[in-house]
């Protein structure tokens, strides 16, 4: 049921991409389901219903697409992808992640504070290393 249900739903847009006009008229939407639901061979509220639980779990095997191949994740783990990935293809363009927000205020320093703190660091190293070189310069067999 799954195969055709996903392939009734790719061929009317109206049903997946928010970008159409007519994708608001509620009257367009109700009629394209009960087209699927002939196609399918089941109502139109079980087609519905599938429709979202596939579309969910599309969404979510994206993010964990996303996150197997994230810098610094393990190969190990062996991401197996699901069944439906490559057929529920056509829905990633309008698939848009919300904008986050986060509890915890940002603080940022002023560009000038940050500069100046760079340059002190840079100037203590090099400092440092000079320092060091010159001590184990003057050390015969060089380092103990």
């Amino acid at each position: 049921m799954e195969d055709k249900l996903i392939i009734a739903v790719a061929n009317v847009p109206v049903l997946y991409d928010c970008t159409l006009f007519t994708y608001r008229d509620l009257n367009r939407r109700n009629q394209a389901w009960r087209e699927v639901a002939e196609t399918v061979g089941e109502t139109d509220n079980v087609c519905k219903k599938r429709w979202k639980s596939l579309r969910d779990r599309f969404r979510k095997e994206k993010n964990m697409e996303k996150e197997a191949k994230r810098s610094g994740a393990g190969s190990a783990g062996g991401y197996k992808p699901w069944r439906f990935m490559a057929v529920m293809g056509f829905l990633t363009p309008f698939i848009i992640d919300r904008e986050t927000s986060s509890n915890v205020p940002r603080q940022t320093l002023p560009p000038s504070t940050l500069v100046a703190e760079e340059e002190s660091q840079v100037d203590s190293e090099s400092a440092s290393q000079s320092t060091s070189q010159s001590a184990s310069s003057s050390q015969p067999g060089g380092e103990c």
